[in-house]
């Protein structure tokens, strides 16, 4: 079966793991397809898809762009509220296609048997507010707590009760990691801080490294031929996080107080967030971390402003 567009693999000469790299399943965050970019270039894969095999890799390494349609057009979706990290469900990959299906879907469904087929899958990201790098999956697992340790970040976050999906009316996230986990493979999303903030590009690829490794599919002595000196140890394990509450729009124009719109600031239950141009304040729900503060050019009514997330 040929390759989707803007997809990559190697094939190594060696049995082992199926790895997946992603980056730009948001059009408007393009930090993860530079880091694609890397290591399909260090490959030889030119062209908008290709295949190849190599002696430094067991397995195979998948390398994407998510979206290559909002990508284009610089948006987090190609079409439409609904983007394509929240269109891997069963009922919407599984119905038959038409004529009338959203672009986002078109490529869930080209994508969807790659991230099936994986041991593991990474999905870089950007967060549309300032934040500190962080990982997260809908369901943390024993081996995401196993593998975390590897990325340079201070938090992993989980949604086990499902406040993602809540923001467009699903009962589900429909998330690439989450397409990941159902097929018995482990898949992250990385947060590599604001989407076009460029400067903890490094940070993020030295956690890529460590993570190809650490799975298997690229043999150490390989990175360090390829890609120079390994990249040292993060300095301290990260700290798990759950979301337990998320805040909706009740009106347009919010706007956040200052200081209140940085990711994973503490916050204290009924603390103003920010206010309507009625002057009518948002509050915390509950006391913990600020999570996904969405930036209020993206505020619409009814979808969540921002989440707040404990220790697990």
């Amino acid at each position: 079966m040929p390759l989707p567009p803007f997809v990559w693999t190697v094939r190594g000469t060696t049995p082992g793991p199926t790895v997946m790299l992603l980056g730009g399943v948001h059009g408007d965050e393009p930090v993860g397809t530079v880091l694609v970019d890397r290591l399909r270039f260090a490959f030889g894969l030119a062209g908008v898809a290709a295949e190849t095999e190599s002696d430094d890799v067991r397995g195979t390494l998948v390398l994407a762009y998510g979206n290559p349609v909002a990508l284009r057009r610089c948006t987090r979706a190609a079409e439409g509220r609904r983007d394509l990290n929240r269109w891997f469900l069963p009922k919407d990959i599984g119905r038959a296609p038409s004529e009338t299906d959203a672009e986002d879907l078109r490529r869930a469904r080209a994508l969807a048997p790659l991230l099936a087929a994986a041991s593991y899958a990474l999905d870089l990201h950007g967060s549309s507010s300032d934040s500190p790098p962080f990982l997260c999956a809908l369901s943390i697992t024993a081996r995401h707590r196993a593998l975390a340790p590897l990325f340079d970040v201070p938090y992993v976050l989980g949604d086990p009760h499902g406040f993602l999906a809540a923001d467009l009316g699903l009962r589900e996230a429909g998330t690439t990691d989450g397409w990941v986990g159902r097929h018995g493979g482990c898949g992250f999303g990385y947060e590599t801080g604001r989407q076009d903030d460029f400067s903890r590009a490094e940070i993020a690829w030295a956690g890529v490294r460590r993570f190809l490794v650490a799975t298997g599919v690229l043999a150490p002595e390989a990175d360090e031929r390829c890609f120079g000196l390994r990249p040292a140890p993060p300095a301290a394990p990260p700290v798990f996080y759950e979301l337990l509450c998320c805040t909706a729009a009740e009106e347009d124009g919010f706007r956040y107080l200052p200081g209140r719109n940085q990711g994973w600031t503490p916050v204290r239950t009924g603390e103003p967030i920010g206010q309507y141009p009625s002057r009518r304040l948002v509050c915390a729900g509950m006391g913990g971390l600020l999570v996904f503060p969405k930036a209020p050019r993206l505020v619409r009514r009814g979808e969540n402003l921002f989440y707040v997330a404990a220790k697990t």
